[in-house]
């Protein structure tokens, strides 16, 4: 047994421990839940093709990785306790993993005190088998934000929009009709977002929804982030006409809004 951060024993090293657990995670784990558990000491993580387990000395038992909850407010009691109750149905060669990109603390204990096991990107980890006990509270500390160059000026209008917004859930389609871009841009900026752990999503394919972790985060970020806009110098200057073919052609040309004249008609 071994615990790390704010559950351990003064007599425990933290860099060291007495127990050695190997987690093999099937296809259809999400890569997230690898790099979440890939750092914590004493798990061994490795991929395989069949289906998600966890294993210590003689002890392998089948690793049933479930999504975070999604509820309706109006019956969220009652729906968190039946799922609770089906994280911890007792099964002799099977334990539950709850697996979400942000698990908030008030779900986080009501798992521990079920005995259910979880892990989120941010670090949390829970792991609860025969023989086995990992606790693991993620780092607080603040990290650097990560600039991503894919952002580009329309996917910061997309964040703007999320940020004014932060309490709700989107689709790809909300996003796209309220920032007032593509769907392709949506899903750009959603898929960024998602990446850096700055949105949790809970559902598959047309009916997966998003929704941002924290407003503030977000915020940091989206200011770490260059401003994709290329200014350019103006130069003020007039276009004379000899003929009227010529004066025509001017007219074709693309004008800005910024000019603050346009072609005479040649006398």
């Amino acid at each position: 047994m071994f615990t790390v951060r704010a559950n351990s024993f003064l007599s425990e090293s933290p860099v060291t421990v007495n127990v050695s657990v190997e987690i093999g995670l099937g296809p259809s784990a999400p890569r997230s839940l690898s790099d979440a558990l890939n750092r914590v000491p004493g798990v061994h993580l490795r991929r395989t093709k069949g289906p998600s387990y966890i294993r210590h000395g003689d002890i392998r038992l089948q690793l049933r990785i479930l999504p975070r909850p999604s509820f309706d407010r109006a019956d969220t009691d009652q729906n968190l306790d039946d799922f609770l109750s089906l994280a911890a149905r007792p099964d002799d060669n099977a334990i539950s993993l709850v697996a979400a990109s942000f698990l908030p603390k008030s779900l986080r204990s009501a798992l521990e005190a079920k005995g259910v096991s979880y892990a989120d990107v941010r670090g949390d980890i829970h792991l609860v088998a025969p023989g086995i006990f990992v606790h693991v509270d993620g780092r607080a500390a603040p990290t650097s934000p990560r600039i991503d160059s894919r952002l580009g000026s329309v996917g910061v209008r997309a964040v703007q929009t999320l940020v004014e917004n932060a309490s709700q859930t989107w689709s790809v389609a909300d996003l796209a009709a309220s920032a007032h871009v593509s769907a392709g841009q949506a899903h750009r900026v959603m898929l960024i977002l998602e990446q850096s752990a700055l949105v949790e999503a809970e559902g598959i394919g047309p009916g997966k929804r998003r929704r941002v972790r924290d407003a503030g985060a977000l915020l940091d970020w989206l200011a770490a982030q260059p401003t994709s806009t290329r200014v350019g110098r103006a130069i003020s200057s007039s276009l004379y006409a000899r003929t009227p073919k010529i004066w025509h052609f001017a007219l074709r040309l693309r004008w800005t809004p910024q000019e603050s004249t346009t072609p005479s008609r040649p006398r």
